[in-house]
């Protein structure tokens, strides 16, 4: 018998109708955003390769669905996508915790 190799994952789930792409993402951004956070404190604490986040919403009357995988070098993505936009919405305690979480994971990526 194999050993299945299984990938952290999490999964959001956003409520309601979007009329398009746009006015989905505009209104979920930081909901995205933070779920993002969230997955890579994962790194912290744990032993692996890759981390997955689904997001599922309805756009257009149409079910859809990404997936992100993201992997420990991938810690980048809080810094330059997303910090930015924390800064813009002046949330100062979470760009804190972004910068500190990527300081801990580039230190896991040169150990």
């Amino acid at each position: 018998m194999q050993n299945a190799i299984m990938t952290p994952s999490a999964t959001l789930l956003i409520e309601g109708n979007y009329e398009d792409f746009h006015d989905f993402y505009k209104e979920n951004k930081l909901k995205i955003y933070r779920a993002i956070i969230e997955l890579f404190r994962q790194f912290e604490n744990q032993n692996v390769e890759c981390l997955t986040l689904k997001v599922d919403a309805k756009i257009s009357d149409l079910n859809w669905d990404s997936t992100f995988n993201f992997k420990l070098e991938d810690s980048i993505v809080l810094t330059r996508d997303l910090l930015p936009t924390f800064v813009e919405f002046e949330l100062y305690e979470e760009c804190a915790a972004i910068l500190s979480l990527y300081e801990t994971l580039q230190k896991r990526i040169i150990s």
